[in-house]
């Protein structure tokens, strides 16, 4: 007797691929164990998305479309309104661990390194709006630099993001507030010194 078609394959197999790396890490990640949870069979994986890079790339790209990671900054005189939209981002971030530790395991990985150009332009928006940033506070940049700083940022904000999946946020105020700062000090830090 056939097995009923499961409707959304690809959706449930890019839910399963951040649930077992949300669980195990993306080192221990296989298509022959994503197929036995999901029971179907390993060549339906590789039907649906080809190979196992592309797969990775797909729950990626879905991943970050669901992690609310910003890069914000204060303004020159401490911008509150600023912090209010960085502090929803943290909470938002809290409250989709799922995506946000796929987002963090994938960028700690060799495939983030081999694929780097493809996760770049999933990340397009957010790359183009700190590439943006720099440019504003030095459009001496040489694009080399450029693209060495806004690598940095990038991932540091995931990172933080990252971190505040394991936080109260209703006890971390000080620690958001704390985070923020550093953020805006590490930018300013980092273009002065780029050189």
């Amino acid at each position: 007797m056939a097995r009923p078609r499961i409707k959304n394959l690809d959706q449930n197999i890019i839910h399963e691929v951040m649930e077992m790396s949300y669980e195990g890490g993306l080192s221990l990640l296989s298509t022959k164990k994503i197929a036995a949870r999901l029971k179907i069979s390993e060549p339906t994986i590789f039907a649906h998305f080809g190979t196992k890079a592309k797969l990775l790339l797909a729950a990626f790209a879905e991943a970050w479309s669901l992690a609310p990671v910003d890069f914000v900054l204060p303004g020159e005189d401490g911008d509150e309104e600023s912090y209010k939209v960085f502090r929803e981002h943290c909470i938002g971030a809290s409250e989709n661990p799922l995506a946000c530790r796929y987002v963090a395991n994938f960028m700690k990985s060799d495939y983030y390194h081999r694929y780097f150009e493809e996760a770049k332009s999933i990340m397009k928006v957010f790359w183009d709006k700190v590439t943006a940033l720099i440019r504003g506070r030095d459009p001496t940049i040489d694009d080399r630099h450029c693209e060495m700083l806004a690598t940095i940022f990038v991932e540091s904000a995931v990172a933080n993001h990252n971190s505040i999946c394991d936080l109260n946020l209703s006890q971390e105020e000080c620690y958001l507030r704390t985070l923020y700062e550093c953020r805006y000090y590490g930018f300013t830090y980092l273009l002065k010194n780029h050189r």
